[in-house]
């Protein structure tokens, strides 16, 4: 029922039908606090869900109290470093980005950058799970698209643009080390969700840009 639900919220919030979208959403997260409890991941994952597709409508106001809850539970439930405490973070700096709130959303994106940066280089020397290294990749992705987007929004904040140029050129390194990571797995794997997981990090829109 739950997967069921996030699949026709998913469809509807890609047809563009943001209000039936978030209609479903509110019913996704009062079932699965019902099934999985308030702190449950897929709960959480509601939360976000919910409050990412409120910015979508520019109802910021609704949205910040959901990600902010969102990501305070998620920290102490799976930690700072976990891929969905990284997806919530990421969208709650997007969300002061559509606040226009500059200032605020430089610090987070600086600090989000450092520590995920740290956290990817680890992993690429470290683990060998394919998929994990994928998903810390695919977050660094969205935290580029977060901070170009921020750099388009403000073209005369020269922090902004300082901070785009930087972030392009500390991560020029681990391009390198994901082509070689997504060129292994496509080679050597024999699990097709690995595979699709390979497939999406090469057809994210920061590594079209680039």
């Amino acid at each position: 029922m739950h997967d069921a639900l996030n699949d026709v919220t998913e469809a509807l919030y890609r047809e563009g039908k943001y209000q039936d979208a978030a209609m479903l959403g509110r019913a996704a997260l009062t079932h699965a606090k019902g099934v999985f409890g308030e702190a449950h991941p897929e709960t959480l994952r509601s939360v976000n869900n919910l409050a990412m597709l409120y910015q979508t409508q520019g109802r910021y106001g609704d949205a910040e109290p959901l990600v902010r809850r969102a990501l305070t539970a998620s920290e102490r439930v799976l930690g700072e470093t976990h891929p969905d405490t990284l997806d919530t973070r990421l969208n709650q700096i997007a969300l002061l980005v559509n606040q226009q709130r500059l200032d605020p959303a430089l610090r987070a994106l600086r600090t989000l950058d450092q520590r995920l940066r740290a956290l990817v280089i680890q992993e690429l020397d470290s683990t060998e799970q394919e998929a994990v290294k994928l998903q810390r990749l695919a977050a660094e992705s969205r935290l580029q698209h977060v901070v170009f987007t921020l750099a388009l929004a403000h073209p005369d904040s020269a922090d902004a643009g300082r901070l785009a140029a930087d972030v392009l050129l500390r991560w020029k390194r681990l391009a390198a080390d994901e082509e070689a990571v997504i060129a292994r797995l496509a080679r050597t794997s024999q699990d097709p969700r690995a595979l699709a997981l390979a497939q999406q990090a090469s057809s994210t829109p920061w590594r079209r840009r680039t």
